[in-house]
């Protein structure tokens, strides 16, 4: 609440008899003491010294409130945990007798499974007091070697129980809320511009957790302008749908998790991303200008330049195929999942005229899934044939599969470049030149090098396909 906020800037608050309307000046010396503190604050929290003393203040907590738990607490100690509490904030205070708590809980139930192993006949007897004596020596020197460095084995333990899995340690997370590249061509008296890039809320977050680490990127908008088509006057040949706009979600996402603590079968990595659709108008005279920039005039460094990065870069396709296959003979466990609604390619009849037929090709939604788990149903399969039938189950395991999803594919002509979106499904189904159609494939890709299978394998069908062809 805003009372809540304003408590620990009472402090530095005027008396009430004071108003602001008779002593300005003194409630500007309050404003500033305020945020003056609260900067203060922060930028403490960043030096070395306060996260040292921080740390002393951690480990001194602990060690007096478990005393104060075990009824162990002399007067000075109390005084020493009183001073701090009074220094230590809620929430820290909160957080160390929490940690307190559980180090005394484990300390108690390791004294008490203790004194249950040692049997009333063998203490009557004597026997094993050597052996006690040899471990309460070694547990001695033990935990004199740990308070010389400052560590305690049972405030570790604690801690790694203490959080649960989904608990995020480290949150990182950086945002760029424009961007803009421009592409300029000179014509030997000035700059032109050739082309504008432009992005909207670009964001990127890293969560580390105590097994597992997850990145994620978000991009809110992309937009092309072309000013080659329209002689030096903007013409968008990349920009969101309007369906995208209209709900407001972002155009593309990005999940990766290493190891995520939320797979019900221990998964090693799991990719999730997402596409809205794109609307692509086709100038070929923009994209010839475009690649006409980044062609580069033919010479021996350039040769010999390009040389070395094709070298280079069958280096880099041997050490990544190299390590695919390491992970593949370590069984590693992988699910893929995109989901693409891939671009509407937009093709008038002419680019001055937004009145002029226009062909549109809807290139529909795009799914597609990938699970290395499949491979283990496989065998556990395998193992309830027999005969024939093993053979037929055994060799999908040496497969990666890959299910892929063409969902929606069309192609109609709009009697309008400006407002094709408008028109009604009637309109469309009558102007359609390739009505609705879905491709299902599966590909499968080999994972052992060997020369008695074939490296890859595809199917897929093809339900319907109709073509009208008209004047």
């Amino acid at each position: 609440t805003l009372y809540g906020k304003g408590l620990k800037y009472l402090k530095f608050r005027p008396p009430s008899s004071l108003l602001p309307r008779n002593a300005p000046k003194i409630w500007w010396i309050y404003a500033f003491r305020a945020v003056n503190s609260e900067i203060t604050e922060k930028n403490q929290k960043w030096t070395w010294s306060y996260i040292k003393q921080r740390s002393i203040d951690r480990v001194d907590y602990i060690e007096l409130y478990k005393k104060k738990r075990a009824d162990k607490l002399s007067s000075t100690k109390r005084q020493a945990l009183e001073a701090l509490e009074r220094k230590l904030s809620y929430e820290d205070i909160l957080l160390y007798r929490k940690l307190a708590n559980a180090a005394f809980n484990r300390e108690q139930k390791k004294k008490e499974e203790a004194r249950a192993k040692s049997g009333l006949l063998s203490r009557w007897l004597g026997f094993g007091k050597e052996k006690e004596q040899a471990n309460e020596t070694e547990i001695q020197v033990l935990k004199e070697l740990y308070a010389k460095i400052g560590y305690s084995p049972e405030n570790a333990k604690v801690e790694e129980e203490l959080f649960p899995p989904h608990f995020v340690k480290v949150l990182m997370e950086f945002k760029v809320h424009k961007g803009a590249i421009e592409l300029l061509d000179h014509d030997g008296k000035e700059r032109i511009s050739v082309a504008n890039l432009a992005t909207r809320e670009i964001s990127l977050s890293v969560s580390l957790r105590e097994t597992s680490t997850s990145f994620s990127a978000a991009l809110k908008s992309l937009e092309i302008e072309d000013y080659t088509t329209l002689n030096g006057q903007p013409l968008s040949i990349l920009s969101p749908s309007h369906h995208a706009i209209a709900q407001g979600a972002n155009f593309a996402q990005v999940e990766v998790d290493l190891t995520p603590y939320d797979s019900p079968e221990n998964l090693d990595l799991r990719v999730m991303a997402t596409m809205q659709p794109l609307n692509f108008i086709l100038s070929l005279s923009g994209i010839e200008r475009i690649a006409k920039i980044f062609e580069l005039p033919p010479s021996a460094a350039l040769a010999e330049l390009a040389a070395a990065a094709t070298k280079g870069i069958d280096e880099l396709t041997k050490a990544a195929t190299q390590r695919l296959k390491l992970s593949l003979e370590q069984h590693q466990k992988t699910m893929l999942h995109l989901d693409i609604r891939a671009p509407t390619v937009i093709i008038p009849q002419s680019f001055h005229d937004p009145d002029c037929p226009t062909l549109i090709a809807d290139l529909g939604h795009i799914v597609l899934k990938h699970d290395s788990r499949e491979r283990e149903r496989h065998v556990k399969l395998a193992q309830t044939q027999t005969g024939s039938q093993i053979s037929a189950v055994d060799t999908n395991y040496f497969y990666d599969t890959y299910d892929i999803h063409l969902k929606k594919m069309h192609a109609f002509v709009s009697p309008t470049s400006s407002h094709w979106y408008d028109l009604s499904p009637e309109e469309v189904d009558r102007r359609s030149i390739i009505n609705e159609f879905d491709i299902n494939c599966t590909l499968r890709v080999l994972m052992v090098p060997t020369e008695d299978l074939p490296h890859m394998k595809l199917d897929g069908t093809l339900p319907e396909l109709k073509i009208y062809v008209t004047k």
